[in-house]
């Protein structure tokens, strides 16, 4: 599955209707995110049974401090509604994609 573009909006309805959600706070600005987005990319495409979200750290300031992102890039791993995983900075391919398959278990 390709990524979504989720807004703070959307994020409660994603989680309830989907069991895995994996939500990337970034913004345009930020060089690291520019490093990962494609990592996150690549990923997504291994994970149909997965929900992969961007969510815009500056359009979305209510969703930064719900789930307390003090830095960006930010990976946060909803499953059943419910936050299991929240870290910032980069990760690799192979540790992003073990990362999702561990959490998905």
């Amino acid at each position: 599955m390709a990524h979504l573009n989720l807004t703070e909006a959307d994020i409660d309805s994603t989680a309830q209707e989907n069991p895995l959600v994996v939500l990337y706070f970034w913004a345009p600005w930020c060089a690291p995110c520019k490093q990962f987005g494609p990592i996150f990319e690549e990923v997504a495409g291994r994970h149909s049974d997965v929900v992969f979200a961007k969510v815009n750290a500056d359009d979305n300031p209510g969703a930064i401090e719900r789930f307390g992102v003090k830095s960006i890039p930010t990976i946060v791993i909803l499953k059943g509604g419910d936050p299991v995983y929240n870290e910032a900075g980069v990760m690799n391919d192979l540790s992003f994609d073990t990362l999702v398959r561990m959490v998905g278990a």
